[in-house]
């Protein structure tokens, strides 16, 4: 009778959660599948709209898939053209990724799926991932507006911190693109001011309206204009890290949840266990994330790097996409590394990496020391915090390839 009961209050207390992640990168979507899966575990029932698909089958975990975008390439996103461009124009790059992901997601089976629900199809509540593409928002409308909880991957930008009634503090928070510290010069703070109201503005009167057009083209004239609905949203849950960021005071309604994609370390795949056993000098991880692709450096450039790697007594895992000959004895390589289980490893010395988010978060969880080789957005920043902190160094990255997304 006990057993029976505690079955009914678990059924009661279970909720129909959607779960809209329309920002088009695996290493994003890691984080918020974390969340997600956590609400599974805990006995609700997750929809999780996204780019990727989902490989192992969960029970009451579904996924609508905004099918083909990886498939395609972003030709304004080369590694050469963004090593070129400022703050300013980086903003602007943003903006106009999140109106391309826009065209494409709209156009969606996946979309499509979510426009035929039922009419009075209810979720008890939408986890939304706001960090790009609010041309999805009226999907809150079309299931009824249910209760709204905001998630950005993207640390803590100062558009979406202004968004939550958050303060500016522009005089000793630098701007995500920056490589300043907390500790800026006058003529520092003075473009730290305007880089963070310049992207206000700009989201605010270009972005979001351009997105806004083209959302009625699917939904509808009747949809609600997009500050009304992000006024709406009861809170914002952010991959902001106080112990790798600089100090930040934040309102109640916004929740720091930096590095909750790590899990505990996981047993290595039998082939990868026994490199890191024969690694008697140690281990040194080179992985450029998601979006950059090993394989489409210049091989000018990859012979530079495996002539450097040769001459180390460490055994080297590179994260390459692609088939490659002639390594050292010492490299391997592999299209796929389960990265926070390899740091987790005693044997791990060293972590080369891009400087994204997740991976400096798993690197500083796991105590790894970090050459970071930044190429736009926030990884100059992520870099220059792990230096300040003395966790890493940060190495200029000329790199002459494309990005494939």
């Amino acid at each position: 009778m006990n057993v029976v009961l505690l079955l009914l209050i678990r059924m009661a207390l279970s909720a129909n959660i959607l779960y809209i992640v329309p920002l088009g990168s695996p290493s994003h979507v890691i984080w918020n599948r974390a969340l997600a899966v956590s609400l599974n575990d805990k006995g609700h029932n997750v929809t999780m709209v996204t780019h990727t698909e989902e490989k192992q089958k969960i029970k009451n975990f579904h996924t609508i898939l905004l099918e083909g975008f990886y498939e395609k390439k972003y030709e304004a996103h080369s590694l050469e053209s963004l090593s070129k461009r400022d703050a300013f124009s980086n903003i602007k790059a943003r903006y106009d990724y999140s109106f391309y992901s826009c065209v494409h997601d709209l156009e969606t089976e996946g979309f499509k799926t979510l426009l035929n629900y039922p009419k009075d199809f209810n979720f008890a509540l939408i986890i939304f991932d706001i960090t790009n593409e609010g041309c999805l928002y009226p999907l809150i409308q079309r299931f009824n507006n249910p209760p709204v909880v905001a998630v950005t991957t993207f640390l803590l930008s100062p558009a979406l911190a202004h968004v939550f009634g958050n303060p500016m503090q522009a005089a000793y928070f630098p701007f995500y693109s920056t490589k300043h510290t907390d500790r800026m010069i006058f003529v520092e703070r003075m473009k730290n001011f305007l880089l963070i109201h310049f992207e206000i503005l700009y989201r605010r009167y270009i972005s979001l309206p351009a997105e806004l057009k083209l959302a009625k083209q699917y939904f509808g004239e009747n949809i609600r204009d997009f500050e009304e609905v992000e006024r709406n949203m009861s809170l914002l849950i952010c991959n902001y890290d106080p112990l790798l960021s600089f100090p930040l005071a934040l309102a109640p309604n916004i929740v720091p949840a930096g590095g909750l994609h790590i899990e505990p370390v996981k047993p290595l795949p039998v082939d990868l266990k026994k490199i890191v056993e024969d690694a008697q000098e140690g281990l040194v991880i080179f992985a450029l994330g998601s979006y950059f692709r090993s394989d489409q450096l210049s091989i000018t450039k990859r012979t530079a790097i495996l002539d450097a790697f040769a001459k180390l007594p460490q055994t080297v895992l590179w994260k390459f996409e692609s088939e490659i000959t002639d390594l050292p004895k010492n490299v391997f390589v592999r299209k796929w590394l389960p990265q926070n289980d390899l740091l987790g490893n005693c044997k791990t010395k060293l972590l080369i990496t891009h400087g994204g988010a997740l991976s400096t978060q798993e690197a500083m969880y796991h105590g790894v020391p970090v050459i970071v080789v930044p190429f736009f957005i926030d990884q100059h920043a992520n870099g220059e915090k792990l230096a300040d902190r003395r966790m890493g160094k940060v190495r200029s990255s000329t790199i002459p390839c494309t990005v494939k997304i």
